[in-house]
């Protein structure tokens, strides 16, 4: 059942609590948005650091931004749990925020005891990052359902397939460099640059179809 459909039943109470409860996900929305860029800009900062030969507080710096980025990864989609029960989306979010969880944890222990890891572990880290990503796109896509914004539906479910073939072919990739096969290996940062520009967009695009001038839905 979609928001529309749920609405003529509401009394005003129930309909004020499912009104604060998206204005409560259009935040949770926004600080994903924040973390996600944070961390992005961190990682573009590193070779630009590196090409600059800046001063290693510089990169000190970058990495608490990046740490910052993460934690309010985490933010983000433990605000969103309170979206409507019956959007079906809990779960799913529940299922990110332990992904992601884990990626921030990675990244402490990583910071501090990065000599006591090897690649195969750091390997296996990447790969709960990304499925922190995958969870969020699908919660995502049960938003714009549950608002009734098909075009969104549709791009969040094309981006969905998108990251999941990203993320078999990111597998494939390093399977092959831990036997010194390095081919597709120069691709892996080109198109993880174009899917985040692509999330970004998600991101911007389900924050203003959540926008109580819109109500609650894309026109």
């Amino acid at each position: 059942m979609n928001a529309n459909q749920t609405e003529a039943n509401l009394d005003p109470r129930e309909k004020n609590e499912k009104s604060r409860s998206l204005k409560q996900v259009r935040l949770g929305v926004a600080i994903e948005f924040t973390g996600f860029v944070l961390i992005l800009l961190s990682i573009i900062a590193g070779p630009v650091i590196a090409i600059g030969k800046l001063p290693p507080t510089v990169h000190l710096v970058f990495r608490f931004v990046s740490l910052f980025g993460a934690i309010l990864m985490v933010l983000g989609p433990l605000i969103c749990l309170a979206v409507p029960e019956e959007s079906g989306a809990r779960k799913i979010l529940k299922a990110s925020i332990g992904c992601k969880v884990v990626n921030v944890a990675a990244f402490i222990i990583g910071y501090f005891y990065a000599k006591s890891f090897g690649d195969v572990f750091q390997f296996i880290l990447s790969i709960f990052s990304i499925l922190g990503f995958i969870f969020f796109i699908s919660f995502m896509a049960k938003m714009a359902l549950y608002i009734q914004s098909r075009k969104l539906q549709t791009e969040a479910h094309g981006y969905f397939a998108l990251t999941v073939c990203l993320l078999i072919g990111y597998i494939f990739i390093m399977i092959g460099a831990f036997f010194g096969i390095m081919i597709g290996a120069i691709l892996v940062p080109i198109v993880a640059l174009w899917m985040a520009i692509i999330y970004i967009k998600l991101l911007a695009k389900l924050w203003i179809a959540l926008s109580p001038k819109n109500g609650f839905q894309t026109r």
